[in-house]
């Protein structure tokens, strides 16, 4: 019996031996044999990047204690060297920016404020400038003997080189190299580094093989590269302590001029190791995360938006160390949203458990924001609160309240790069995974709306281009519906330091619209010309004077007013030649204002700066609203969009001074009848140095007036004024409500009847 259970007992037995034995043999080849074949061959090497490893390895202790004496002579000044990395510190990555005394007190101090702060006290960085380098900011500063600001700095960079071997080797898993013109994502970096076994030879950067006209020239073999210096470069603890005995050798055979071929050289001479290529990281185009602008010269990095730069490691050149500043504001700013989305998510998830717990709390400003994204988060309750969809392309936007299409202002185009943005995070969120990927194209159109408890909604029609990588790469175009949600963020109280403790004396009133004190002082002396041509417009003239009596003439204030009277046969040449007086505001008869009117237009005209066009509120006939309603008693101060509309392509009332308006060439008093003379004294005022400051002003009122439109106008001019007389008729949506009313109009297919019936409606409904 038991020998049978012996005999069942071998095979077990064997495959255990088997795998014990494999398992050591693995362990020493990875360790041993493999790590000598690297340092051998000069081929291409595979780097195995493993995502999930993620462990900190500061508290790892080196085995190989080797050490070489230090030759490199330095001196430092500003930050403590040794108080900044102390000689027990066992951290995971030590940069060193090569930089020059010009640009000590500007890059380099810009670079230490903003992007080394990113490393999360994993990494330390270090400035190498010249011989004899001396700053009084507070910057770890390794002044290099034996060198200068020459360029290519060969010397200097080998140095530096030297320096970290002999100072730091067994300090820090990770060396790197890099300029003062570059912008280091320390936590990218961190986190790539991590999924990397720093125990091997590894030479990391984006390869180069040199310009055109320099193959050949630069001593390099068929499967030889470099790692290019601008963008910067990574080497492991082992490719340094095998390369920096060695500087000071590299130094005496120099080949050519460029400093990081040079380093590729002494690495490869004494490592083996050439560059990573791109085509061993798959994921990882060396390339995209060792990225160089060839985009922008100056490398102001204005496509902040691009994927590429989200994606990057390190960004080259940054000339202007103020771009420094901006890119970490972004950067920051992004990651400020970042936590919002998480906090939301967290919020929402804490909304949903109360609403499935019956917990119902009071809608505030707070929950509304927890809503789980909806199109019908706001529910309207008449027709006319429902909220309209603006159309919008990549260049242009058709506003449902203009009649015309406008260009895509800066903060929308900005909302929109974020939405595609956020859109393509989401969709690559596991690209590596899947293998594939899929880029942004193009916007082909899209709707948008904005609903003021919430935020704003999109559907985009968005062409992107899909890639999968199955050992043989494949893209396609694809074209997506996609329906996004910008919520609205929390309101936040901020107090302004400029005008915390100011003194500002606030006029008492319920209006939203009274400018306190806005206008008074030294501008308040300045006398306001009304100049008001009048044609036989009596009961509106008598209106018109009423309405200045009670805001001028009753609180005397500082105004003027300028009637010209003309018959029927004269023309408006004869107004026009009176705009030459010391300020003045052309009106109309027809015009109604208040008080706060006279303070905006002091205030808003600056002499020799600015001109000032208020955009008005002009009515529509009355006789239509009637019409609907039982009560007629229209207001003035009725600004909804059932009583008018704002003249936002209207130029013809102006406030300018008489100095201005003369630098410009004055009215064209050569244009006669209806219209066009305001268009063209804008057109000049747009070409001079003098600022068109444009806005609306609610208590500037156009009352109605039948617009009669004389067929001996030019084409043009008869054109306009169809245009203005049909824009008075009456709002979208009160015409609607006459169409949905009358039976026979939606049933009848016959046009001149559906034509008939509607001018009969409006002509005898009371």
């Amino acid at each position: 019996m038991a020998r049978k259970i012996r005999l069942k007992r071998k095979p077990f037995a064997k495959i255990v031996s088997g795998l014990c034995i494999g398992i050591l043999l693995s362990s020493l080849y990875r360790h041993k044999i493999l790590s000598c074949v690297l340092l051998a061959e000069k081929c291409c090497r595979t780097v195995h990047i493993n995502y999930k490893v993620n462990i900190g390895i500061d508290h790892l202790k080196f085995n190989d204690n080797h050490t070489v004496p230090k030759v490199v002579k330095t001196s430092n000044e500003g930050l403590d060297l040794n108080s900044y990395i102390h000689k027990n510190d066992k951290r995971f990555l030590l940069i060193g920016v090569m930089t020059t005394k010009n640009y000590l007190d500007t890059r380099a101090v810009a670079a230490f404020y903003t992007w080394t702060n990113s490393c999360s006290g994993s990494c330390k960085v270090i400035f190498f400038s010249s011989e004899g380098s001396t700053t009084e900011k507070q910057i770890p500063l390794v002044s290099l003997d034996g060198t200068d600001d020459s360029y290519p700095p060969q010397r200097k960079s080998l140095l530096m080189l030297k320096y970290m071997h002999d100072n730091y080797i067994n300090n820090f898993e990770w060396f790197m190299r890099v300029d003062d013109d570059i912008f280091l994502r320390g936590d990218k970096i961190e986190k790539f580094l991590r999924s990397v076994n720093s125990s091997v030879p590894l030479f990391i950067g984006q390869a180069g093989f040199g310009k055109k006209e320099e193959k050949g020239k630069l001593f390099l073999n068929r499967n030889e590269n470099y790692c290019m210096g601008g963008p910067g470069f990574l080497f492991s603890y082992k490719t340094l302590r095998h390369v920096g005995p060695h500087v000071h050798n590299c130094i005496d055979n120099l080949l050519t001029t460029h400093e990081d071929v040079e380093v590729g050289r002494c690495v490869r001479r004494y490592t083996g190791l050439s560059c990573t290529w791109a085509v061993e990281v798959r994921i990882y185009i060396m390339q995209s995360l060792f990225y160089h602008n060839y985009k922008e010269e100056k490398g102001s990095f204005k496509t902040l938006t691009d994927k590429i730069v989200r994606k990057a490691l390190t960004l080259h050149p940054i000339k202007d160390q103020r771009h420094l500043y901006r890119i970490q504001n972004y950067l920051l700013s992004s990651h400020i949203q970042d936590l919002h989305k998480k906090k939301r998510n967290l919020q929402r998830e804490l909304t949903q458990i109360e609403h499935n717990l019956g917990i119902l709390k009071q809608a505030d400003s707070i929950t509304r924001q927890n809503i789980i994204p909806s199109w019908t988060k706001f529910k309207p309750r008449v027709r006319g609160e429902v909220l309209a969809w603006n159309f919008l392309s990549k260049s242009f936007i058709s506003d449902h309240d203009l009649y015309s299409k406008s260009d895509i202002n800066t903060p929308l185009k900005h909302a929109l790069a974020d939405s595609i943005n956020h859109v393509l995070q989401v969709m690559n969120k596991n690209a590596r995974q899947k293998g594939k990927r899929i880029d942004f194209k193009d916007l082909s159109y899209g709707y948008r709306r904005v609903s003021p408890l919430h935020g704003a909604d999109y559907k985009l029609d968005l062409l992107f281009t899909f890639f999968k990588d199955n050992g043989e790469e494949m893209t396609a175009p694809v074209r997506r519906h996609v329906y996004l949600q910008q919520t609205f963020g929390e309101v936040e109280f901020i107090e302004d330091p400029s005008t915390a403790s100011a003194n500002i004396e606030y006029k008492e009133s319920n209006s939203p619209f009274t400018f306190s004190s806005l206008g008074q002082g030294r501008q308040s002396l300045e006398i306001i010309h009304f100049i008001v041509p009048l044609a036989g417009k009596v009961p509106v003239f008598k209106r018109f004077m009423q309405n200045y009596e009670e805001v001028c003439l009753k609180d005397k204030e500082m105004t003027q007013l300028h009637i010209v009277v003309f018959n029927s046969d004269s023309d408006l040449s004869s107004v026009k030649s009176l705009i030459g007086i010391v300020r003045q505001y052309q009106n109309d008869v027809d015009i109604i204002f208040d008080r706060d009117v006279l303070l905006r237009i002091r205030y808003n005209t600056i002499k020799n700066i600015q001109v000032y066009y208020p955009i008005v509120f002009s009515q529509y006939n009355p006789s239509l609203i009637c019409s609907i309603s039982d009560s007629c008693d229209i207001k003035w101060t009725n600004l909804t969009s059932d009583h008018g509309y704002w003249r936002s392509y209207g130029y013809g009332m102006v406030s300018t001074f008489k100095r201005d308006l003369i630098s410009v060439g004055g009215l064209d008093t050569s244009i006669k009848g209806w219209g066009k003379e305001d268009v063209a004294l804008n057109t000049k005022f747009v070409g001079s140095n003098l600022t068109i400051f444009r806005s609306i002003d609610p208590r500037l009122v156009h009352v109605f007036h039948q617009v009669i439109c004389d067929t001996k106008l030019n084409n043009d001019q008869y054109q306009m004024c169809k245009i203005t007389e049909k824009s008075t008729f009456g709002s979208q949506r009160q015409i609607s409500n006459i169409v949905f009313s009358i039976p026979d109009i939606l049933n009848k297919n016959d046009k001149k009847i559906m034509f008939n019936q509607f001018i009969r409606y409006l002509l005898f409904k009371k």
